[in-house]
């Protein structure tokens, strides 16, 4: 095992979406589109393994960021980061001095002791040979002369660890990405990226991925040419329906990615790389200085709790069949005012309602000035003073990253206060409602209905976010000796 240890800060150019994953399907298209402009690379016979590929990338990628100018040993952009179950870095030239060997050891185990059930002669040494030779050379990576064979699971019964070693790897996993006993690990706390860089296939310049992008899910999720959902159809089963709405993104390939797109991607990862490394004042002064991943963190937090909480109220307000308690249904109707109101609250100024009916219904109605300037201020809440005549300039990354703020928060925002309204409107309603146990009044029918439809709504909003790794957690706290993780492939 060779350990090493950077000697100063770094600069790499990071992949995500599994990029490190060499089974399923789409994990790697990025960086062949990086380096090939296409999915599939350069034609090659059916007899090429994975890790003769995974050095073409490697090297693919180091060439260019030394063919560019953006780095060499020592300086620059040195090394490619990619997301597996956890993250590996690929560095380009171990005689850099920003990397330093701290240590060279041979980790292999002795066999335990030959019993009578085991005859095989080749696992008789003390030691078992490792079927990777250790590196004699430093300098770039090359394409091998032979083809190395990847490990297989050591099967012998003399291997000492063999039970526990998948074991192990999962608990280091989870240590940096999942939860255990100790809660919520930290993540991968050693890289910092400079979000102000960040590049997506999903910009307005990839106009041919974003159409083909969308004709499959108009096809798969049934949805209309606009992006709305139509529901699970006659014989659709809207919970499956709803996890794959909350899932989409899954499916997302980056087959339909021009070559010339492929082309506008190099040249803006270029333009972002020379502003990072190499520009005037040094790098990331050149980003505005907001603090985006703050910025998004502070909306995921406001509203993933919240939201599974109302769902679980609404779905606890099914109730049972047969007349409709009063009492009940205005304790439900507090519970879920509560927090409506708590989604609403930054934004939000209460009106002087009216006792008439006709005039609760224009108040809260969705088309009401009192909905449009609520929802203007939610929309806007964050990115309200980015602007240049505030004295506020983005570059095109950071400017891309705003719409993404405002448009995540126009589709929160139009839910909440749908929600919010519709609960205001029947609650005024309520209070001016008699009670009568005897029988169920209007008020109390309507407020079944919505509380149906505010369910629903819920649902479909938390599919469109698509925070399925937010939601999945353990209902309880884990043992000391039981791990989660679901970031694993």
């Amino acid at each position: 095992m060779l350990t090493y240890q950077t000697t100063r800060p770094i600069y790499c150019i990071y992949f995500d979406g599994q990029s490190g994953t060499l089974m399923g399907r789409g994990q790697l298209d990025s960086q062949m589109l990086f380096i090939y402009g296409n999915t599939t690379g350069p034609p090659r016979d059916g007899s090429q393994k994975d890790i003769i590929k995974e050095y073409a990338r490697a090297v693919g990628l180091c060439n260019w960021l030394q063919g560019k100018g953006l780095g060499g040993p020592g300086w620059g952009v040195e090394g490619i980061i990619r997301m597996s179950a956890g993250f590996e870095l690929i560095w380009c030239n171990f005689t850099s001095p920003s990397l330093r060997l701290v240590s060279h050891l041979n980790v292999t185990a002795p066999l335990l002791p030959k019993d009578k059930s085991t005859g095989n002669s080749e696992h008789a040494r003390g030691f078992r040979q490792t079927q990777f030779p250790l590196p004699t050379r430093t300098s770039n990576p090359i394409d091998p002369t032979t083809t190395p064979e990847q490990p297989n699971a050591p099967t012998n019964d003399r291997e000492p660890f063999v039970r526990s070693q998948a074991w192990q790897w999962f608990v280091s996993v989870t240590r940096h990405y999942g939860i255990s006993d100790a809660g919520f690990s930290g993540g991968e706390s050693r890289v910092r990226p400079v979000i102000c860089g960040l590049l997506s296939f999903y910009s307005s310049w990839s106009e041919n991925q974003a159409l083909a992008t969308a004709k499959d899910e108009r096809d798969f999720l049934n949805l209309t040419e606009t992006g709305a959902w139509r529901g699970p159809g006659k014989e659709g089963d809207r919970g499956a329906a709803l996890k794959d709405l909350t899932r989409r993104r899954r499916n997302h390939q980056l087959d339909s990615v021009t070559e010339s797109e492929a082309v506008i991607m190099n040249k803006a990862v270029e333009r972002v790389l020379l502003r990072i490394t190499q520009g005037s004042g040094g790098g990331s002064r050149e980003c505005s200085g907001i603090d985006w991943r703050s910025l998004i963190d502070e909306i995921v937090q406001r509203y993933y709790s919240s939201l599974i909480e109302l769902l679980n109220v609404l779905t606890d307000a099914k109730g049972s069949p047969g007349r409709i308690n009063h009492i009940a249904s205005q304790t439900r109707l507090a519970a879920v005012r509560d927090l409506t109101h708590g989604f609403l609250l930054p934004f939000f100024e209460y009106p002087s309602c009216p006792d008439n009916a006709s005039g609760l219904g224009n108040i809260w109605s969705l088309s009401s000035p009192l909905a449009q300037i609520t929802y203007s201020r939610c929309r806007y809440h964050h990115t309200r003073l980015l602007a240049p005549e505030e004295g506020i300039f983005l570059n095109p990354e950071e400017a891309t990253l705003k719409l993404a703020v405002e448009e995540t928060l126009g589709g929160i925002c139009s839910a909440i206060i749908d929600l919010g309204f519709s609960v205001e409107r029947e609650w005024s309603r309520g209070l001016n409602t008699e009670v009568d146990a005897r029988i169920d009044t209007p008020w109390k029918v309507s407020l079944k209905i919505e509380e149906v439809r505010w369910k629903r709504k819920t649902e479909e909003l938390m599919a469109w976010l698509g925070w399925a790794a937010d939601w999945t957690r353990c209902v309880k706290r884990c043992q000391w000796d039981v791990s989660f993780s679901d970031a694993l492939y």
